[in-house]
């Protein structure tokens, strides 16, 4: 008779803290991004205000300037993966099962996206924010999977 495979508990507590400190984590991420949207929305006054501060050189705000049309990009963009990630965070912290498959296509998308920036812009940054969104995905896989085998036992 051959017998089943020997399943070795996996230590859920554990998986659950990393799960919740990265989904947390994400959410900050999306409170930046918010912030990065007022950022371009006031952009004129910031500018002002950092140039009769001394903030920020000059040459730092030249990088920032864009077009009219790149900054309504860079306002959409920031404004609605923010609230994504807010709204995400949210119901995955309640345990809300519709949410996992939605913040698993959401990030695997974003991750998608984010390999095309990196492919034209080297940067540091880009590629921070490109790991941390692939630690969400891996994470949010990882608890999806572990809530549904639970759920089916």
């Amino acid at each position: 008779m051959i017998e089943p495979p020997l399943r070795l508990p996996i230590p859920t507590d554990r998986l659950r803290k990393m799960f919740i400190g990265v989904i947390i984590m994400n959410a900050v991420i999306g409170v930046a991004d918010m912030l990065a949207a007022f950022v371009f929305i006031y952009k004129k006054s910031i500018e002002h205000i950092a140039l009769t501060q001394g903030w920020v050189p000059v040459s730092v705000l030249e990088k920032l300037t864009v077009s009219p049309r790149g900054q309504f990009f860079a306002i959409f963009y920031f404004i609605s993966h923010g609230i994504i990630k807010l709204a995400l965070a949210n119901a995955l912290l309640r345990n809300r099962l519709w949410a996992y498959p939605v913040a698993i296509v959401f990030f695997g998308l974003f991750s998608l996206y984010q390999i095309y920036v990196l492919l034209g812009n080297h940067t540091i940054f880009e590629f921070i924010l490109f790991v941390v969104n692939v630690s969400v995905l891996i994470s949010v896989s990882f608890e999806y999977r572990r809530i549904t085998q639970t759920k089916a036992l």
